[in-house]
């Protein structure tokens, strides 16, 4: 890990850093140990001097590039399968729903019967391709909740999967008409219409972490178990935690104090904050020994022998990418914050979940209420993101994440909500991105904490 330091430099966010005789980057290698590169537990510099080392974000923890340019034709690695060959036509204003699932479908039969390691090319050639419409609506019972939120997307529920179209404006996939949502009273439950990764994960392996002493974020990438049994090698993880002392959640928000709302003097205004610091984060298992568990990137929250922690065993994707096409809604309303369901979220567009080592480059989403999110992924890069279209509710963010990598977003959707981080979100990193000058970067609760957004343009 050592050599990652020296990646940094590109990364730091406060201006000052691009001199390497900032006292920010001094201290940032001061603080390091000379052995391993991971910070030093033991160095005497202040927690609040010391930044996190950003450069485990992305895809592969960038330390190796994005796949060369996917092919449109098979060949000994990538299996290409063309979504018209299963009905799907584009400019014909027909729904190609059902085909694009059709193809998908057929995708995972191949994979049943040969067992193949090759990659799958979900390849769209240029046209416009409806993925929802009034047909579409007329088959969804608006009270079944089994329909709204397991018919009305495209689920491509597969790892070494990639989405390829002929380019942005090339290769559009459109919604006609919008989605209905999970809970109308929680405006924000639609689902995504494209929905790419695994759909659920189960923790039927889990193990208590032993700490005989406080770990320093940063500091390591090992954790001593109580039990292995059921872990392996490539294995990913998630590390969980709810604190509940009282002295940790005031030292969370110092030098603020838990702000309660005045018409009510004993309830307060983050009721989740007071319940507990929702700590948690996502690692793959590079070596077992013992009772040991060394991953392949540090732990980037400090743990403290007080609490208790997990490690969970979960289900994550690899190998997935998204690339060279326009992704549309049709949302050409004023938009209006928490009006209705269909305002902060009918068209929502792009959900990448439950993935790693994983990308979205070169993509476009427009006219969106809700554009796109990663959702419960690690080390994902998202390259060369547009946004455009009609101002809607909530532009691109990141929820669950940690390591993730947003790099070249550019935001002309002027979108409520600029993109950002949520729920519990931590080492991700912005950078080289633009969003509108009468917004500002999205930092949406729940308890997010140390990204970094560098060089940012916007409000």
């Amino acid at each position: 890990m050592k050599q990652k330091v020296a990646l940094l430099s590109s990364l730091l966010v406060i201006t000052a850093c691009k001199d390497l005789n900032s006292p920010y980057w001094n201290d940032f290698v001061s603080s390091r140990d000379a052995n391993t590169g991971l910070r030093d537990s033991s160095s005497p510099i202040a927690d609040e001097h010391i930044l996190n080392d950003y450069s485990y974000a992305g895809y592969f923890s960038n330390d190796i590039p994005l796949p060369s340019a996917t092919p449109k034709a098979s060949n000994a690695s990538y299996r290409v399968i063309n979504v018209q060959d299963y009905g799907a036509l584009p400019d014909d204003d027909i729904s190609d729903k059902q085909a694009i699932k059709n193809a998908i479908e057929a995708i995972k039969q191949y994979r049943q019967q040969y067992h193949h390691s090759s990659t799958d090319v979900l390849y769209f050639p240029a046209g416009t391709y409806i993925i929802n419409n009034a047909d579409d609506d007329a088959l969804i019972d608006p009270n079944n909740l089994d329909d709204i939120k397991n018919k009305q997307p495209i689920f491509v529920d597969l790892d070494r999967i990639i989405l390829k179209g002929d380019g942005i404006g090339v290769t559009t996939l459109k919604m006609d008409t919008h989605l209905q949502p999970e809970n109308p009273a929680k405006k924000w439950t639609t689902p995504h219409m494209l929905q790419v990764g695994a759909r659920s994960s189960s923790t039927t392996v889990s193990a208590n972490i032993l700490l005989q002493s406080d770990v320093v974020g940063g500091s390591a990438n090992t954790v001593t178990v109580d039990n292995v049994q059921g872990f392996q090698v490539g294995d990913s993880i998630e590390l969980r935690s709810l604190i509940t002392r009282s002295r940790a959640i005031e030292k969370a928000v110092s030098p603020y104090l838990i702000e309660y709302k005045a018409s009510s003097p004993n309830v307060p205004v983050w009721a989740n904050l007071t319940k507990g610091l929702n700590k948690r984060e996502k690692h793959t298992i590079q070596s077992i020994s013992g009772n040991t568990l060394t991953f392949a990137t540090p732990i980037a929250h400090s743990l403290s022998a007080q609490d208790k922690w997990t490690v969970s065993k979960i289900t994550s994707y690899a190998n997935i990418g998204i690339e060279n096409l326009t992704i549309s809604g049709n949302w050409q309303g004023d938009f209006v914050h928490h009006k209705d369901a269909l305002h902060d979220s009918g068209y929502s567009l792009l959900s990448l979940r439950r993935a790693h080592n994983s990308w979205i480059r070169d993509v476009e989403l427009r006219n969106f209420n809700q554009g796109g999110v990663l959702w419960n992924t690690y080390n994902v890069t998202a390259r060369n993101i547009t946004l455009s279209g009609t101002p809607g509710h909530l532009a691109f963010t990141i929820m669950y994440g940690n390591n993730n990598l947003i790099d070249g977003l550019t935001d002309h959707s002027k979108a409520w909500h600029a993109p950002g981080v949520s729920k519990y979100s931590i080492s991700n990193v912005y950078r080289n991105s633009q969003y509108g000058a009468d917004s500002s970067i999205d930092l949406h609760g729940e308890q997010s904490m140390h990204n970094l957004f560098y060089n940012m343009t916007g409000g």
